[in-house]
């Protein structure tokens, strides 16, 4: 049910705590229990993970209604086996560490919804409590057609995903903690905007480490003046870098970082910082040059204090599951 060679998709827009995969025609829902997103709205329990409302899955024509929640002043009880609960239409829940993970084949049909303007595909039918770990889950997906997929089409739209992050310039893999990001210096993706380098890979704005909680923001660059590949470079810590090892073999340039390293809160205190170049830092002797940070949301065991200022609150959501 659960696959390990999935293909991770982008992040869901407005999403906290939820990652979505696809295995052909089966989604892969993961949403990581150890993690806490604030208070609901009702203030009586914790928000775990939401999808703040229905959203995409994907280019499927699906949309996904996700809650995950605690009961008031409990934490996530995962120390003993957890049951699938019972009731639940074309969903398979299973937990694997704090790794809540649901399965769902997009091409079941579970009929029309209550309202009958759209197509069930897998709901828990309200919130179901997660054995007994304190959580609740609620999750609705349904269509407003009928889904006519099939899985080389599911797959295409995966692949397409992952090939529009390649062709940002990086290959972005993890292996357990050790995570990598491998550029070719021989390829570049055009001027950069402040038109002073040459763009060689570069992540738009925060993207997600894929099979991870951790999110990332890369640019690497050369001179406009350079030439061919970066020169072949010996593995060593990126100076003035935290967490952050380089090396450069036949042209390509890989950037390694540890995501079980923890340096702290960042500047406004949301996040928690794993790996930094603390700017644009260049790589040994060559002219290539790297920003790279990696970080995820803070949590109650992260080591040292946020800032003092106060941050904005987080968006609250209700434990009430999503309407279509």
């Amino acid at each position: 049910i659960f696959f390990s060679n999935a293909i991770q998709m982008p992040a869901i827009s407005g999403a906290s705590n939820v990652c979505l995969d696809f295995e052909a025609t089966t989604a892969i829902i993961s949403v990581d229990l150890s993690i806490t997103q604030g208070e609901s709205k009702s203030g009586k329990t914790t928000v775990v993970a939401t999808t703040s409302g229905n959203k995409p899955m994907g280019g499927t024509g699906a949309l996904m209604g996700l809650n995950v929640y605690l009961k008031e002043g409990k934490s996530a009880d995962l120390s003993g086996d957890v049951p699938c609960p019972d009731g639940l239409k074309n969903c398979i829940f299973k937990v694997e560490g704090s790794m809540l993970k649901i399965s769902v084949d997009l091409t079941k049909d579970c009929g029309a919804s209550s309202t009958g303007k759209t197509t069930v595909i897998a709901s828990t039918s309200g919130s179901k409590a997660l054995g007994k770990t304190n959580v609740s889950v609620g999750l609705n997906i349904f269509a407003k057609e009928k889904l006519k997929l099939k899985a080389d089409n599911l797959a295409v739209s995966a692949a397409k995903a992952a090939v529009e992050r390649e062709n940002q310039g990086a290959t972005v893999k993890c292996d357990g903690d050790q995570c990598s990001f491998t550029i070719d210096t021989s390829k570049s993706l055009g001027v950069s905007s402040t038109g002073k380098s040459n763009l060689l890979a570069t992540s738009g704005k925060a993207a997600t480490v894929p099979g991870t909680e951790a999110s990332y923001s890369l640019m690497v660059c050369k001179g406009l003046k350079s030439e061919g590949p970066a020169a072949d470079t010996e593995e060593a810590e990126v100076s003035g870098a935290k967490n952050i090892r380089a090396s450069v073999s036949g042209g390509l340039l890989v950037l390694t970082c540890d995501l079980s390293k923890n340096f702290g809160p960042s500047s406004s205190g949301k996040t928690t910082i794993l790996a930094s170049t603390a700017g644009i830092k260049r790589i040994g002797d060559t002219d290539t040059s790297v920003n790279l940070s990696v970080w995820r949301k803070r949590s109650a065991g992260d080591q040292g204090a946020p800032p003092a200022k106060k941050s904005k609150p987080n968006p609250e959501h209700d434990e009430d599951d999503d309407e279509d």
